[in-house]
């Protein structure tokens, strides 16, 4: 046998296989995509069951692009196949509805509505009793209750229970009440009362006015005992609750359920029943917990080969997180003692250490003071040439009057004498101020008016160097600080404008004092030369002036009294020529002119 002819006798079974495993996957994949709705085929009443008939019906033709299965199964597999999210969709009753609410997370997308009434709510029972029996005018007056056995378990008969639950806590009038179950249909069961040979039977809300539409002759012979509602379609003897619902489950397609939701709204009246939006189920709810329901309290089979199955993948990953957690546990005890024990030495050596800082900075703070004397003794002669220069003119003018023989009068010899003794005085401020830079001794810092120290300021260079300083001094400025020092720092400002300015023909030297937000602010500016970056930068530099003779120590001076005040000095270029000095010294907190 040639190759070719194996090829083409092997070929039709090849071709058929392969057909019929395209069919399958095909059909396993169209059952994939289709839309499956559980229908509780149990406990339900003939009117649920043609409700839930046509609803199937109404699904079954619209036009979708996925194919919709009906699975009509009891309550216990629908149960099942929502425990093992099988499931997305299902048209439940109301008790069934509620216990997949509680344990499964269901929620109602539509709910049977009547019609004529917009309370949604369409299920309870009715106790049916002959016209003519004047015996039984109220629930109370029962003793038994016929009811068909198929339909024993449902909603209708769980409602009447809880009426009788509700005469039983009412003077104990419901204890003799008991159901009894009868093998026969709903239609054998109304002959039986029809004929006498039972007292009463339970069915479904408005079960009385759908006998009237199909057999008026018998109905008239019947009444409904306790009759509650004020729906003249719905006579019952309990309270009404929700019907049918038409519910989704967590897993199912958000947009599957929108489209199934506005279909349903959509779909034609059946029996006089529609579907609406969905109701509250909090009655429902409290009905099966009070009857204590079997299958609502029942709670869903989570036994250990369950959880297994489901969740091995999950239990897994959480063992070899606890498996990890314990290691990197003992892992960390054992790096915490040996870091303990790490840290306890560390901080021994670092305490040693820091009592030998503390001496060294000490020591150094002692030395530097000790080393500030030689430096502070040059700013020394520096500060003391002001008040020593005014001594020496007081006492020149006093010789030269001794010298022409010309007595003063004892007014002016006084003033004199004052003056002199002012400027002694202040020499010798200088001095102790000089001599504390060695001492552990805090200086002395009040509150002062910076207003009127700069107003002296301006009348003192009047009086020392004839030269008018123009100025602007906002009253009442208050700052705090050391007296001496404030009065340096203005002398100094002044002194090194006047200088700076004496370069020109007509020097001129202007202070402004005023208040800016929580600062004060001294600004002095003079018409000197206009300087260069360089020389600009070297402002306030120790040893480096632009004066002849000058030591360069009168800025430095100032720039250590501005930080020990914890303010700030700078420098710039005056328009058109100069510079101006702005200091800026924290005001004090009670400074009137202060602003918020």
């Amino acid at each position: 046998m040639t190759l070719l002819a194996s090829i083409r006798r092997l070929g039709l079974p090849l071709i058929i296989a392969s057909q019929a495993v395209f069919v399958l996957q095909a059909a396993a994949a169209a059952d994939e995509a289709a839309i499956v709705v559980a229908v509780q085929n149990s406990s339900q009443t003939a009117l649920e069951r043609s409700f839930a008939k046509e609803t199937i019906r109404f699904l079954s033709d619209s036009n979708y692009d996925r194919s919709i299965v009906f699975k009509k199964l009891p309550l216990d597999q629908i149960t099942k196949l929502a425990q093992e999210r099988k499931i997305d969709f299902a048209l439940l009753g109301p008790d069934a509805y509620a216990a997949m609410e509680i344990h499964f997370g269901a929620h109602a997308l539509c709910s049977q509505r009547l019609i004529s009434d917009e309370s949604k709510k369409v299920s309870g029972a009715a106790v049916l009793i002959s016209a003519d029996n004047k015996n039984i005018r109220e629930l109370s007056d029962l003793t038994r209750v016929a009811v068909s056995k198929d339909e024993s378990r449902a909603f209708f008969v769980k409602a009447f229970k809880r009426e009788l639950l509700q005469l039983d806590s009412d003077a104990d009038r419901g204890k003799n009440i008991s159901i009894e179950l009868f093998s026969q249909s709903e239609t054998q069961l109304l002959d039986l009362l029809l004929s006498g040979q039972i007292s009463a039977l339970l069915l479904p809300a408005g079960a009385l006015e759908k006998l009237k539409s199909s057999d008026a002759s018998a109905a008239k012979l019947l009444k409904v005992v306790g009759e509650t509602s004020p729906n003249p379609i719905l006579a019952s003897s309990s309270s009404l609750y929700p019907g049918l619902t038409f519910a989704a489950f967590p897993s199912a397609d958000s947009e599957t359920a929108a489209r199934l939701t506005a279909s349903l709204l959509g779909m034609p009246t059946a029996d006089g029943y529609e579907w609406s939006l969905p109701t509250t189920f909090e009655f429902v709810h409290e009905l099966l917990s009070v009857i204590r329901d079997a299958d609502y309290l029942k709670r869903p089979d989570q036994s250990l080969l369950t959880l297994l199955k489901e969740y091995w993948m999950y239990l897994c990953f959480a063992l070899l997180a606890v498996l990890a957690l314990i290691i990197h546990s003992l892992r960390t005890e054992v790096l915490v003692k040996r870091r303990t024990a790490q840290l306890t030495l560390a901080l021994k050596e670092r305490e040693a250490m820091k009592e030998e800082v503390n001496a060294y900075i000490k020591r150094l703070a002692y030395m530097e003071r000790i080393g500030m004397v030689g430096e502070i003794s040059s700013m020394l002669a520096h500060e003391l040439k002001q008040p020593l220069a005014v001594i020496h003119n007081y006492a020149r003018a006093i010789t030269r009057m001794l010298a022409k023989d010309i007595v003063p009068d004892r007014p002016t010899m006084g003033s004199v004498i004052d003056k002199i003794d002012d400027q002694c005085g202040k020499a010798a401020k200088i001095i102790d101020h000089v001599r504390s830079y060695t001492k552990d001794k805090e200086k002395t810092k009040t509150v002062l008016d910076l207003s009127q120290l700069s107003l002296l300021a301006v009348q003192n260079f009047k009086i020392l160097f004839n030269l008018d300083v123009q100025h602007e001094i906002e009253p009442n400025v208050r700052i705090v600080g050391n007296p001496l020092e404030a009065e340096l720092l203005l002398n100094n400002l002044l002194k090194n404008a006047m200088e700076a300015g004496e370069e020109n023909s007509e020097p001129q030297v202007k202070l402004i004092v005023r208040s800016s937000g929580s600062n004060a602010l001294i600004e002095i500016s003079d018409n000197g030369p206009l300087l260069t970056d360089e020389e600009l930068a070297s402002i306030g530099v120790p040893l480096q002036s632009r004066k002849a003779n000058g030591l360069g120590l009168g800025l430095v001076i100032v720039q250590r009294i501005v930080e020990s005040a914890r303010g700030k000095i700078q420098f710039l270029r005056n328009s058109p020529c100069g510079v101006r000095a702005i200091v800026t010294w924290p005001l004090s907190q009670n400074n009137p002119n202060e602003k918020e």
